[in-house]
């Protein structure tokens, strides 16, 4: 895993957190007020449009003119008591993007989180999904919450309980 991590394979996404339209650019707008997109170019170069840290009232991002696609989000959000929360969602396509040259373009992120689970052979698996299906993970002060489960009888005995792994 080490030898993946430090290989050439691994290429992060460029980072873009300007909104300055240049010759041949568009730009790319986000429903979330805080958080940040994924998108692969026709090419498959990954770009991470982020609305996270300093400038981030500023509402566009340049991209050069083209067809991307969707490929993660992740939207954060402090609760009534000021708890940072965030999820994280990825797949490998989610929606397609057209970033047309002197244009904005919004990419509307749904936040619902939608559960789902099955039983087989004694085993119990839990489905947590964002956008158009993407795998999504909670997070609550950065760290990934525990999503609990526990299984009853029909008459309501317990059979089995406890924190899912997943994400």
């Amino acid at each position: 895993m080490v030898e993946f991590l430090r290989s050439e394979q691994l290429t992060p996404p460029k980072p873009v957190t300007r909104g300055a339209v240049g010759k041949g650019e568009g730009s790319v707008e986000t429903s979330f007020e805080r958080g940040a997109l994924i998108l692969r170019d026709e090419d498959g170069a990954k770009f991470r449009l982020s609305w996270e840290g300093s400038g981030s009232e500023e509402r566009e991002r340049a991209l050069p003119a083209g067809d991307y696609v969707l490929t993660g989000y992740r939207i954060l959000r402090r609760d009534d008591a000021g708890v940072e929360w965030h999820v994280s969602a990825t797949a490998q396509s989610m929606t397609k993007v057209k970033v047309k040259a002197g244009r904005t373009v919004e990419v509307e992120i749904d936040p619902s989180i939608r559960m789902g689970k099955h039983y087989k052979n004694g085993r119990v698996g839990m489905l947590i999904r964002g956008e158009h299906h993407s795998g999504l993970s909670i997070y609550k002060e950065g760290k990934r919450i525990p999503i609990g489960y526990k299984l009853t009888t029909r008459a309501g005995k317990e059979y089995a309980a406890g924190p899912m792994k997943y994400g």
